[in-house]
């Protein structure tokens, strides 16, 4: 089994690798999100009566922290998501980039002037 991090855009993703019949435990945050990227995974999580297939570009989210088990059919891969932003951390990055996609200027009849902020 192979870990390996990555940041990506300030969000940390983790790229978990097991080889078939591998089996292992996570404790995952609440709003975590798994997507397999190749071969089946079987996944049972704590205080889950369900057990779940994970086939290849299909993914899952934990609304709940909680410990998971993993078992691997065929050598597996799958990415580990930390939470999604929540609305307001959304609503802040949208007014964030529509500041910055403002004019820096403002055009008369004969010249630019710059934007009194």
């Amino acid at each position: 089994m192979d870990r390996h991090d990555d940041m990506i855009n300030g969000l940390s993703i983790q790229r978990l690798e097991m080889h078939s019949g591998a089996v292992t435990k996570l404790q995952l945050a609440a709003g975590a999100c798994l997507t397999n990227q190749q071969g089946s995974l079987w996944i049972t999580r704590s205080n889950d009566s369900h057990d779940y297939w994970l086939m290849p570009g299909a993914g899952l989210s934990f609304p709940h922290a909680g410990l998971v088990l993993l078992e691997a059919y065929g050598d597996s891969a799958l990415t580990i998501e930390p939470r999604r932003p929540t609305r307001s951390v959304m609503r802040w990055l949208s007014k964030v980039l529509h500041a910055l996609a403002k004019p820096r200027c403002r055009w008369n009849s004969r010249r630019c002037t710059p934007h009194a902020s």
